[in-house]
């Protein structure tokens, strides 16, 4: 069980990510404060559980996955007549029902990448955490490394070919399938 400083810590980082996440998926603001204190409770009780430099993308993942989760038990599956007279599932804003599979497939790839950069490079897993992912200010981010912006981006390219060379074949056939 994580101590109360070190959840504090985390919740007052990420609460507004989750908040936001929830928001652009529900537009229902009670919802959204009901996903949030769901993740954050979750997160509270498995915190051993979850890699210390992957918070971020598990607070992100849950919050798809509470939001997906309230939405379906608010609305239920729910159909309607179209004009000529065919039965046809609503359509949520957030994708096919179908569609949650591939994108937790994708999160499970998302994933294994960044581990692996990590692995492989923790400069090239930061630059690309702060600058590709979280959109860090790019001179701040070079500054901070005592890179030039250009030998900065040419890192990150570097980075993301590695990314290309080493997971393209597997990306391919995910969106294949």
């Amino acid at each position: 069980m994580m101590n109360h400083e070190a959840f504090n810590k985390v919740y007052g980082r990420y609460y507004k990510l989750s908040v936001k996440i929830a928001y652009d998926m529900l537009q229902d603001t009670e919802a959204v404060q009901d996903v949030a204190q769901e993740v954050f409770v979750r997160m509270f009780q498995n915190f051993d559980e979850v890699d210390e430099d992957l918070i971020k993308a598990w607070i992100v993942l849950n919050t798809k996955r509470k939001a997906i989760d309230y939405h379906r038990r608010a609305h239920g599956n729910r159909e309607i007549l179209t004009f000529d007279d065919n039965l046809v599932r609503m359509e949520s804003p957030y994708g096919r029902p179908d569609m949650l599979a591939e994108e937790v497939d994708l999160e499970r790839l998302r994933h294994k990448i960044y581990c692996r950069l990590k692995e492989k490079n923790e400069v090239w897993y930061d630059l690309i955490v702060r600058v590709v992912v979280e959109n860090e200010n790019q001179e701040m981010v070079a500054k901070e490394y005592n890179l030039t912006v250009m030998h900065m981006r040419t890192t990150i390219h570097r980075a993301r070919v590695w990314i290309r060379k080493e997971f393209g074949v597997e990306y391919e056939d995910l969106s294949r399938n």
